[in-house]
């Protein structure tokens, strides 16, 4: 009888440490990132083999000028994750605290060949190429990682609202004479899809996108 109970009580033991030894392939996977379609920025998490997964916004053709003089076009995205912000050279109040944030950022991830910088001029009249190129010394932003971008006014507007989503859903259906500031830092994967959206003034925020490029690099 003794033989039995014992036998017994050893099952019981061993079910739940045997268990407890096996994961599932879910519990191996890494976090996924949300994908964004449209102004209203609502993430959603599309399955890979989902059919709109084809259809997903992606930031479309343009041509602007770097702080080198040299013209770069949305084939500069490609094959990169990209970090993307909207500035002005002039400003005195949120895009410095972006500027050092996302030098923070740069700086913590090091040697990372496959991420660059994106930094539209959303004065472009007063950020020439010599504006932004001594702003790029200022900062040590450098050209091949960093690009600081300028061009037509309406082609740099209309790239930031309806491209990137920058002025979130009010700022779809408003023109180039109304004025663009805002904090929005936005995160593009090797296909130009949006893939994040962060309060670019706040450390806490620039964590949360280095934890997300991370997760970005794990995707085929």
């Amino acid at each position: 009888m003794k033989s039995y109970i014992s036998l017994f009580i050893g099952f019981l033991i061993a079910v739940p440490f045997g268990c407890k030894q096996h994961k599932s392939s879910a519990d191996t996977q890494p976090d996924r990132l949300p994908f964004f379609r449209d102004a209203q920025l609502t993430p959603e998490w599309i399955d890979e083999n989902d059919p709109g997964r084809d259809s997903i916004h992606r930031v479309p053709s343009f041509s602007l000028t770097d702080q080198t003089g040299a013209a770069f076009t949305e084939t500069g995205m490609d094959d990169r994750i990209c970090v993307t912000n909207f500035f002005f050279t002039s400003c005195r109040s949120i895009c410095p605290k972006m500027t050092l944030q996302l030098k923070y950022l740069r700086d913590s991830l090091g040697v990372a060949q496959n991420v660059r910088f994106l930094s539209l001029s959303v004065d472009p009249a007063a950020d020439s190429v010599p504006v932004l190129k001594a702003y790029a010394a200022q900062y040590a932003m450098h050209p091949t990682t960093w690009k600081l971008l300028t061009g037509p006014r309406d082609d740099i507007y209309g790239l930031a609202k309806r491209g990137f989503f920058a002025g979130d859903s009010t700022g779809l259906t408003s023109t180039s004479d109304e004025f663009l500031h805002t904090e929005n830092v936005i995160l593009t994967d090797a296909k130009r899809r949006i893939r994040g959206v962060y309060n670019g003034t706040l450390r806490i925020e620039m964590n949360r996108l280095l934890e997300d490029i991370r997760i970005l690099r794990l995707e085929d």
